[in-house]
C-alpha cells in the first residue's frame, strides 16, 4: 500500500523502496511479481537504469513472470526491447504503456508524467544465459526450468540467433533436459522464423528421439502450410491415421487432456501400469517444474500399487518397484535443484510436495520390507538430500516423521526454524516431535508460536518497523 500512495504521487523513488519491501518480505504471493515489476519501472523512471536492469536480471532467475508485467515496445534496434510507461499523477496504480510510434516529448510533459528511461531485456536475458553457463560449468546445478526460462525470454526478446545458441549448449552440456524438448523447442523457433522445412525436420527428430505421436500432430500443421509434399509419405506410413484425428487431435494440449482422462480411467479400472505409462506421457506437455512432480508422484503411485497387487518377489514386482523409485527420485530431483519460493513457507505436510514424497518413499520402503535404519540410508544417498535449502529440509521433515524418530524431527524443526521463523511446516513438526518426546513444559510456547508470529511474541505488537 505504501508503494502504491508514492507510486499515484509521483514519488518513484519512494516507491521503488516500498516495493522492494514489500517484494523481500517472506510472505508470498501472486502480488510477489507485481512489487518486482514496479519496483524495476520505478528505478528506471528516476534515471537509476543501471540498479533496474541488475533488478530485472535477478528478478528474471527468480521468476520470468516478471517481465510479463512489464510494457515493453520496440527500439527500433534489432528488435531490443524497451519499456516506455507513462504514469500520470493521480492516475490508476496500473501501468499504461505509451501509444507505439508516439513521440518521446508527449510523455514528458508538466502534468503528463515520467517517461521510462532505456531498460533492455536483451542484456537482462543475455546477463542471465551468462550466469547459468557459469553456474554449469562450475558444477553447481541451473536447474531445468531455469534454462527453458532463459531460452524462452530470448525468444520474447527477439533474439532468435541467442535462443539457438542456448539450444546448442543445452544439447552439448545439459543432459537432464532431452533431446525431443530441444528439438521440439527448436523446431517452434523454427516456425516463429518462418523456415517450414527445418521446423518440420526438427519435429520428426523430436519424433524419432521420443516416438511420441504429437510432434508427428505438430509437423502435419506445418506441412499443410509448405509445398513440401515429399514429407507427406513419411506421415502417412506412421502408425497413427492422420486422417481420422482431425485438427483438434493435433492440438496438444487437447491430447494431454485426454491422456490424462485415459490414465484416470486405467487406474480406475486398477490396470496401474497402464495408467502409469499413460501419465508419464503427459510429461512431454509439461515444462513447468510443479506439473512435472505431481505426475511424476502420481506415476511413483500407481508403480508400487502394481507392485504391491503381485504375491511373489522378485521378477516383475521387483521391477514395478524400482520403477516406482526411480519416478520418485526424478520428483525429488525436479525438487532440490529449484529455489523455494515464499509460498511454501506456508506450507504443511499435506501441501508441501518433498514431504508427500517422503510419506510416498516410505511406503514403497515398507513395502520392499527395509528397516527404519536402512530407510535412513536410502534417503541419505538421494542426491543433495543433505542440502540446508528449504525443499531438502521438507523432505527430511516429512521423513523423520514417517519413520517416527521424534529427536531427528525435532532437530531438523528447530533448524528450518533458525533458517525461515515463519515455516508452518517446522512449527507443526516441532509440536509433534516434543509431544511423541514427552516434553509438556515446552508444549504451550511451541502451540503458540503456531497462532503468533515470532515478531510479537517476542517484542510485543508495535514495537518495531516492519523491515528493521
Amino acid at each position: 500500500m505504501l508503494g502504491t500512495f508514492h507510486w499515484r504521487q509521483g514519488n518513484f523513488a519512494l516507491a521503488a523502496l516500498a516495493h522492494h519491501a514489500a517484494a523481500e518480505a517472506a510472505a508470498g504471493g501472486p502480488a510477489l511479481n507485481v512489487d518486482r515489476a514496479r519496483e524495476i519501472v520505478c528505478l528506471a523512471i528516476t534515471g537509476d537504469v543501471p540498479a533496474a536492469q541488475a533488478r530485472l536480471e535477478e528478478a528474471i532467475r527468480i521468476d520470468r513472470g516478471v517481465v510479463d508485467l512489464i510494457p515493453w515496445t520496440s527500439d527500433g534496434r534489432d528488435s531490443v526491447y524497451v519499456p516506455d510507461v507513462v504514469v500520470p499523477r493521480g492516475a490508476d496504480v496500473d501501468l499504461v504503456p505509451l501509444v507505439p510510434g508516439a513521440p518521446a516529448a508527449a510523455a514528458a510533459e508538466p502534468d503528463g508524467g515520467a517517461r521510462a528511461r532505456s531498460l533492455s531485456l536483451f542484456y537482462a536475458v543475455q546477463g542471465v544465459w551468462e550466469r547459468n553457463r557459469a553456474d554449469q560449468e562450475a558444477g553447481r546445478e541451473v536447474g531445468r526450468r531455469f534454462w527453458l526460462d532463459t531460452f524462452h525470454l530470448a525468444k520474447k526478446a527477439k533474439k532468435p540467433d541467442l535462443a539457438r545458441s542456448i539450444l546448442a549448449y543445452l544439447e552439448r552440456s545439459v543432459p537432464e533436459i532431452e533431446g525431443h524438448t530441444i528439438a521440439g523447442e527448436r523446431a517452434l523457433l523454427e516456425l516463429e522464423e518462418g523456415h517450414l522445412d527445418e521446423a518440420v525436420a526438427q519435429f520428426n527428430r523430436a519424433y524419432e528421439l521420443s516416438r511420441h505421436q504429437s510432434y508427428l500432430f505438430r509437423a502435419q500443421q506445418v506441412l499443410r502450410k509448405t509445398d513440401a509434399t515429399h514429407k507427406t509419405e513419411e506421415l502417412v506410413t506412421t502408425q497413427v491415421d492422420l486422417t481420422k484425428i482431425g485438427d483438434m487431435a493435433a492440438l496438444s494440449e487437447d491430447y494431454r487432456v485426454a491422456l490424462d482422462e485415459w490414465a484416470a480411467s486405467l487406474a480406475a479400472e486398477k490396470r496401474f501400469i497402464e495408467a502409469a505409462e499413460k501419465q508419464l506421457m503427459t510429461l512431454f506437455f509439461r515444462e513447468d517444474c510443479e506439473e512435472r512432480v505431481k505426475v511424476l508422484e502420481q506415476a511413483g503411485i500407481l508403480y508400487r500399487q502394481a507392485g504391491e497387487a503381485l504375491p511373489r518377489r522378485g521378477g516383475e514386482r521387483d521391477e514395478l518397484l524400482r520403477r516406482s523409485r526411480g519416478a520418485f527420485v526424478e520428483a525429488l530431483r525436479h525438487l532440490f535443484s529449484k529455489p523455494a519460493h515464499e509460498a511454501q513457507i506456508q506450507e504443511d505436510l499435506v501441501t508441501s510436495a518433498p514431504a508427500r514424497i517422503a510419506a510416498e518413499l516410505v511406503q514403497l520402503w515398507n513395502v520392499e520390507s527395509l528397516s527404519k535404519a536402512e530407510m535412513l540410508e536410502e534417503a541419505k544417498a538421494l542426491p543433495h538430500a543433505l542440502s540446508c535449502h528449504l525443499n531438502p529440509s521438507h523432505f527430511r521433515i516429512g521423513l523423520y516423521r514417517c519413520i517416527e524418530r521424534p529427536d531427528l524431527l525435532l532437530r531438523e524443526a528447530d533448524l528450518l526454524l533458525k533458517q525461515t521463523p515463519d515455516s508452518m511446516l517446522a512449527k507443526r513438526a516441532r509440536v509433534t516431535a516434543l509431544t511423541a518426546l514427552g516434553r509438556t513444559r515446552e508444549l504451550p510456547a511451541a502451540r503458540r508460536a503456531l497462532l503468533v508470529p515470532p515478531e510479537e511474541e517476542e517484542e510485543g505488537p508495535n514495537q518495531r518497523l516492519p523491515g528493521r
